[in-house]
């Protein structure tokens, strides 16, 4: 009899060990590192300055700065537009469903999922990828949301005082989705200011890196989320006088871009690092670019991405993009297409097909022409929607 005892609580410690062990997986298919196309959200696009994703051969984006607009280009037809599938809509007012002026979506499953609301809480919606059944989902998301195997995460920035003190709060909510009432806190952080916070997945796992500074001094701090066990821990704590505009997932580490300013000299410097997951260091700096002009800087899948420019409002800028093993494979120029001025370069993203961008003519969010350009390193830089 005590051997039969015995017996049945080794089996019952078992099947609770590997319950615990899946405990966070919400379908026995999310139970696997591989690439899951429908279901995992896309690297290249979560780190993007304004909305972009993609569902087999069709862009979905979103000019965030300044157009309040989604919409598509279909690579293998060359066709584009405002993503609406409503009949006989003008597509120039709110009744339109390409009107999205969060600017925050993401494609999940087949749907796109997008973000509508106030500070006062925002409403997740979705439509299907021909602009069509737009429905309510589900409340209390917040903002910056991608949807990674059944869980959606956002995050909301929030401004304290204490004892005269301003600081901010961080927070990054992961919620079930359609469920409501299953939003959990993942991580907060607070600081002076926190800036950005970038974004990689790599099958259950989430790396998540806030950008946070206060005074002089910049802090990246690099957490590794385990979907499966619902844990977070810190890989690394990294305090410069430059400033992260990036992080790529490798196999065996991330790629970091920064970029720094010299007060005295006005010489803006491009840098690249790699953090290594194995024993949790930092390499050393990889000199990309330097510049007096106008600069700014942006991580591609596999290159470092520089638009030079002598300052704001020309009309060109040079475009520089250089491999993670340090060579140069592009130095073009960008040049305005209609001769008016050139504002403000946007990175949408990129995926194994190139890097996606944008830029502004004129400042003017009615009369700015927007123009969706790819660049790769086998065709350059191709206009196309």
């Amino acid at each position: 009899m005590i051997k039969k005892i015995i017996c049945l609580f080794f089996i019952v410690l078992l099947f609770s060990s590997c319950a615990n062990e899946t405990r966070g997986l919400l379908d026995e298919q999310f139970d696997t590192e591989v690439y899951l196309a429908d279901y995992d959200a896309k690297n290249g696009f979560l780190n993007g300055d304004a909305g972009m994703d993609r569902y087999g051969s069709v862009y979905y984006y979103s000019f965030m700065y300044g157009s309040p607009w989604i919409y598509y280009y279909d690579a293998a037809s060359g066709v584009g537009g405002k993503l609406c599938g409503k009949p006989e809509c003008v597509h120039m007012d709110q009744d339109c469903n390409a009107y999205h002026i969060d600017g925050d979506f993401c494609i999940y499953d087949g749907q796109l999922y997008y973000t509508e609301g106030s500070l006062m809480g925002k409403y997740l919606y979705r439509m299907d990828l021909t602009g069509s059944q737009r429905e309510k989902v589900q409340s209390g998301i917040h903002s910056d949301i991608f949807i990674h195997r059944g869980y959606i995460f956002s995050s909301e920035t929030q401004e304290v005082t204490k004892k005269g003190e301003a600081s901010q709060i961080y927070t990054l909510y992961q919620d079930v989705l359609g469920q409501e009432g299953q939003s959990k806190v993942i991580l907060e952080v607070q600081a002076s200011v926190v800036s950005k916070v970038f974004y990689q997945v790599q099958g259950n796992k989430v790396y998540i890196m806030p950008i946070s500074r206060s005074s002089e001094e910049r802090t990246a701090d690099i957490y590794e989320y385990n979907i499966t066990t619902q844990k977070i821990k810190k890989l690394y704590s990294w305090k410069s006088n430059e400033t992260p505009s990036g992080f790529v997932l490798e196999e065996d580490g991330l790629r970091i871009l920064t970029g720094e300013k010299n007060r005295e000299t006005e010489i803006r410097t491009v840098r690249l690092y790699k953090f290594y997951f194995e024993d949790g260091t930092m390499s050393e700096a990889q000199l990309v670019a330097e510049a007096d002009g106008s600069l700014s800087s942006r991580l591609g899948q596999n290159h470092a991405l520089v638009f030079v420019s002598a300052g704001y409002q020309v009309k060109e800028s040079t475009f520089i993009a250089e491999s993670f093993a340090g060579d140069e494979v592009y130095n073009g120029t960008l040049t305005s297409t209609v001769g008016q001025e050139l504002w403000n370069v946007i990175h949408m993203g990129g995926d194994e097909t190139g890097e996606y961008f944008t830029y502004s003519e004129t400042s003017s969010v009615e009369t700015s022409n927007f123009q969706l350009y790819r660049w790769s390193s086998e065709k350059g830089v191709e206009i196309l929607g």
